[in-house]
């Protein structure tokens, strides 16, 4: 498995990245396979939800585009689908299980095509939440699945049975009103405390200036090849924007998503130390 911890983040106490392989991740994430998703939420025992406590948290918000489409397929291949965001959303109790082995507070709560993520209201909660979101963008991603979404700070409680969430209102407002395209915006008050463990993390947008989560950052030291998640991010993305041609308004959520990828592998490819992990062919036509 190769690393792709980043050098100068490996000091950073108390939180350190856990980046991998992330095809080397996927069958230790299969390995959970087994964990119902309806019990994505374990982190009792840490002390984290108390009775009604309702306290700021770190929340994010994080929707699955194209989920009305996907319900209306014929059978096969709305079965197909249903697979797939099945395999995705083990991942996210995955999630949940590595950060609470780790003694992170953290929680998640799937509901439709919308995912949950809380963690405290800390440096630590808001790299927790970041890494995360990165994380499962990029494996959502890796299947066609792209998601949009918001992190914010609020109060936040949630328990087996329901979540009551100024974070969460704040963070559904930041994805429904300004996210527009498939990225996940971070709000300036998480941002000031990411950056203490995971500046890499995020990234600014060179359309209106907004900061989200800059995913394709999660693996860029993989050197596995062949089959780098860059190869299938961009066949999922040639897919998409063939298939949504005609839909003006879809289609330029994937013009968005080409751009995204073309800028994240040019700067990459000009790094000395990623020299071998982005070739020619991993690009899109300019759109």
């Amino acid at each position: 498995m190769i690393s792709c911890d980043h050098e100068h983040q490996r000091n950073a106490e108390p939180y350190s990245p856990s980046y991998g392989d992330v095809r080397g991740t996927n069958s230790a994430r299969v390995a959970y396979g087994s964990i119902p998703w309806l019990l994505v939420t374990i982190a009792q025992g840490l002390g984290y939800l108390k009775m009604h406590e309702y306290e700021p948290k770190i929340v994010a918000f994080l929707d699955v585009l194209g989920f009305r489409t996907m319900t209306s397929l014929g059978s096969p291949a709305a079965e197909e689908r249903i697979a797939l965001v099945d395999r995705n959303l083990t991942n996210v109790a995955v999630e949940v299980a590595e950060h609470s082995y780790r003694g992170i507070p953290f929680t998640a709560k799937l509901f439709s095509d919308c995912i949950s993520l809380s963690s405290l209201n800390s440096d630590v909660g808001a790299a927790v939440v970041l890494e995360s979101v990165a994380v499962l963008s990029l494996w959502f991603a890796m299947d066609g699945l792209f998601l949009r979404g918001g992190i914010a700070v609020g109060r936040h409680f949630e328990n087996e049975r329901m979540i009551f969430s100024e974070g969460l209102v704040r963070a559904y407002e930041l994805e429904s009103t300004l996210a527009r395209w498939p990225r996940t915006l971070v709000d300036e008050s998480v941002e000031a405390l990411a950056l203490t463990h995971v500046p890499f993390l995020i990234r600014k947008d060179p359309h209106d200036g907004r900061r989200f989560v800059d995913y394709l950052e999660y693996c860029s030291n993989q050197q596995s090849d062949p089959g780098h998640p860059y190869d299938s991010h961009k066949r999922h993305i040639q897919i998409a924007l063939a298939t949504h041609q005609a839909n003006s308004q879809t289609l330029e959520k994937y013009e968005w998503l080409a751009a995204y990828h073309n800028a994240k592998l040019r700067e990459l490819s000009k790094l000395e130390n990623r020299r071998g992990v982005v070739r020619e062919s991993m690009f899109l036509r300019e759109v």
